[in-house]
């Protein structure tokens, strides 16, 4: 795993890599609009801290270890341990991805990549309070603007 330099200027992209899902990267996209940073699937990395460094959106996968351990728990076979090992070492909760975005100093946090997809929209939700900028569950195909020029210059232009 190895920090990559931060470029400054307009519609840079950088990239990084996480430890988890051997090769997982994420990327930054920096704009003279804003930047977003979007993470691949990973366990809480400082990699991707740095990466994510005073960005106005952070896209993170999350996962439900509640889910996980409901899923795997009780099967006791050392099959249903690794996959509960992989999940917790592969994989991001809400409040991991809340704390990797305090670290960095994101604005926005935007779950995405939601693991199980069943898991109801109130689990997801009910970790807003927990996040000092705006947080979102998008639905696919939602449209998320991480702009930091108000409404009103980007309607002189």
């Amino acid at each position: 795993m190895r920090d990559l330099p931060r470029r400054a200027g307009h519609g840079d992209r950088n990239t990084g890599q996480a430890p988890a899902h051997r090769p997982a990267f994420a990327f930054r996209f920096d704009t003279a609009e804003g930047s977003v940073t979007i993470s691949g699937d990973t366990a809480p990395c400082q990699t991707l801290v740095a990466l994510a460094q005073d960005t106005d959106l952070l896209l993170h996968e999350a996962i439900d270890f509640d889910w996980v351990q409901r899923a795997y728990g009780s099967v006791g076979t050392l099959e249903a341990q690794a996959s509960m090992d992989h999940h917790r070492a592969s994989h991001t909760s809400p409040e991991q991805a809340i704390a990797i975005a305090h670290e960095a100093g994101a604005r926005t946090l935007a779950l995405h990549h939601l693991v199980p997809g069943t898991t109801p929209l109130e689990v997801w939700e009910a970790h807003a309070e927990k996040f000092s900028g705006n947080y979102l569950v998008p639905n696919d195909l939602d449209t998320i603007s991480f702009s930091r020029v108000t409404s009103e210059m980007a309607a002189a232009r």
